[in-house]
């Protein structure tokens, strides 16, 4: 089978995993809760599991395999104040805090590079900068 197209879903938290079986047919996750939540694919969708906090969803159909990554990504969506669940890899961060007593406001995270020779390298004297929008 020829992929053409391809979603990728991150696993952001403590003890989350991802594990796939039976040639990228069965897709097994550890999302914090008391058993593991299993996804059997549909047949033109092929999982692969690059890491344990990263999953690839490859098929022939667009439409097959954005539904079937949608489906795994219902159950443990983003959590807005911690960022915590699963995240598509072109998806950006928003995080909301409290301010104020009542008053929330939502931050966007973004670092920002302290290095002298202009290069977006990661420096160990970068920082992250909040952001209002």
């Amino acid at each position: 089978m020829e992929a053409r197209f391809f979603r990728f879903l991150r696993l952001v938290g403590v003890g989350f995993k991802a594990r796939t079986e039976r040639e990228g047919r069965e897709l097994f996750l550890k999302l914090g809760f008391s058993h593991e939540v299993q996804f059997t694919a549909p047949p033109a969708v092929r999982v692969f599991c690059f890491k344990p906090n990263l999953i690839c969803f490859a098929g022939i159909d667009k439409q097959r395999v954005y539904h079937f990554a949608g489906a795994v990504r219902t159950t443990k969506p983003p959590e807005v104040y911690k960022g915590k669940g699963l995240l598509y890899m072109d998806e950006q961060k928003y995080v909301s805090i409290i301010a104020t007593g009542q008053r929330i406001t939502t931050v966007k995270v973004t670092l920002v590079y302290n290095c002298f020779d202009n290069s977006n390298e990661k420096c160990p004297n970068s920082i992250l900068v909040p952001s209002l929008i």
